[in-house]
Formats: structure tokens, sequence, C-alpha cells
């Protein structure tokens, strides 16, 4: 909620009287917030998608270099070997249920604060 105050003043201009008003913003920041997931999530398999990671990736190699002594970091770079081939023998409903697949796999693999994101059509980051 966001309080809203407003000073009524005298002709001589001093304060008479407040007006205060609640505005309740929770529908404006649900909006916001699904907004956000939409331009930073990936469709498909709901992980972070190319623009986030980028994002994301910048912030990591920025704490690298500001503190040489972090520990030590890693990326990691995957893709579905023979993609294409899965979408035109199986067809595109069917490689879908791939990279859904291997989306899960990953977020069930890797610790929880670790970036996953799909990066392009078949290739995932880590």
């Amino acid at each position: 909620a966001i309080m809203r105050i407003q000073a009524n003043l005298t002709k001589s201009g001093k304060v008479s009287y407040y007006i205060t008003s609640l505005v309740d913003i929770s529908g404006q920041k649900e909006l916001e917030e699904k907004l956000r997931n939409l331009s930073e999530k990936d469709g498909l398999t709901g992980l972070w998608n190319r623009r986030k990671f980028e994002e994301q990736l910048a912030q990591y190699a920025g704490i690298i270099e500001r503190y040489p002594d972090s520990p030590p970091a890693c990326l990691a770079l995957f893709d579905i070997d023979h993609f294409k081939r899965i979408n035109d023998e199986l067809g595109h409903d069917e490689g879908d249920k791939v990279i859904c697949s291997v989306a899960e796999t990953l977020l069930e693999e890797v610790r929880s604060t670790d970036f996953v994101s799909r990066v392009g059509g078949e290739e995932f980051a880590v």
C-alpha cells in the first residue's frame, strides 16, 4: 500500500488539516512481477532467458574483477546434440518435451545457488 498525505493550507499558509489516504497497489505489484517474469524467463522451460543470463554473467564478472580473491566461479554451456533431427523426425512437440526434460534435469542436479538459463533453442548455461 502507498500512503498519500496532503496538507490543506489556510490563506495565510498555515496547515489547517491533513488528508491521508492508503492506496492498495498489490494488483499493480503483481502485474509488475508478471511482466518482469515474462521479460526474464523462458516461456517453454521457465528457466531464466538469455537476456537475464547475460545480465547475471556481467554481474558475476564484475564481482570477480572487483574481488579477485573471491571463490572460483565456473560457467558451463550445454547443448543438445542432433536436436534438429529430433524435431524433424519426432516433431516440435516432442522436441519441446526434450528441452523441458533437460531443463528439469539441470534444475534437479545443480545447487540451489546456481543460475540455470536457456540461452538458445537447445542451449543451456549454468
